[in-house]
């Protein structure tokens, strides 16, 4: 039920032959983009009718599959900064929202993870924030990124917008935490984060040395913001999602999510054939 990238390396399905020998390591890396969309927020039902509220579909979309996600946010442990940040006061790295604000509310956001140089957003990926933008998100969300379809890769790039302090305890987190894995094939040498140039310019100077695209070999020109395009279209129709059931709701965001795949692929397509 859910599309993704023709384009991006998925071992068994359009990788070439030898690609493991291939000197050019840097051509089979998934390159993911992730990020946090606040204005997806989701009220809180009047009546409690949950039982009536029934999905047609779970985990088969892009809206991660129920269960082992709460079953993630239930068990999940957190490694709080224990000193202050290195960088700016990024909100979705201290939690600032305002929680009275969002007493009436089952879901502040979703997250997501995209193909960085296609922005097709991987399947199973999306999911609910439900506190607020708490590591425990967007760990979840990366990593169900990283692992579509991606068994056997060897390298693996990570962009989000507050990487440099996200990444401190990721590794940390991924051995505490048995709802977050990551192909057992990428080492950990063999991650490489990076910020988005949009979003590297709010960050402090050293930033630009260890967390810019342009120093990382194999990047090309990414500009590691794909995210921010799939949410501008998002925030006209997120509006009229506020008061659907939850369910409903998810099954909406998967159809929008795949209809902006579908076009990703089909414009993809019209490109090759162009050049």
């Amino acid at each position: 039920l859910a599309l993704f990238c023709a384009a991006c390396p998925q071992p068994g399905i359009n990788m070439p032959a030898g690609w493991k020998t291939d000197s050019r390591s840097w051509l089979y890396r998934r390159s993911i983009a992730a990020d946090g969309f606040f204005s997806a927020d989701h009220l809180k039902a009047a009546s409690k009718s949950s039982s009536l509220d029934v999905p047609l579909s779970n985990g088969e979309g892009y809206m991660t599959e129920r269960s082992a996600y709460e079953k993630h946010l239930n068990t999940a442990t957190e490694y709080p900064q224990a000193s202050k940040s290195t960088c700016h006061q990024h909100r979705s790295v201290n939690n600032t929202q305002d929680k009275g604000k969002n007493q009436h509310k089952d879901c502040t956001g979703i997250g997501a993870a995209c193909c960085a140089r296609h922005a097709c957003i991987v399947p199973g990926s999306v999911v609910d924030f439900v506190k607020g933008g708490e590591q425990m998100y967007m760990d979840y969300s990366i990593c169900k990124g990283s692992s579509f379809n991606s068994q056997e890769l060897q390298s693996l790039l990570i962009i989000y917008d507050v990487c440099c302090q996200w990444r401190k305890h990721f590794q940390d987190r991924l051995a505490a935490n048995k709802g977050l894995s990551l192909p057992d094939s990428i080492p950990t040498n063999g991650i490489e984060y990076a910020v988005g140039k949009f979003h590297l310019s709010a960050h402090v100077q050293q930033c630009y040395v260890t967390h810019t695209l342009n120093y990382i070999r194999g990047a090309g020109q990414l500009d590691g913001e794909l995210m921010e395009t799939i949410w501008g279209p998002l925030k006209g129709i997120v509006q009229s999602m506020r008061s659907m059931s939850f369910e409903h709701r998810r099954e909406a965001l998967d159809h929008q999510i795949r209809d902006h795949n579908w076009r990703k692929l089909v414009s993809c397509s019209t490109l090759h054939h162009i050049q």
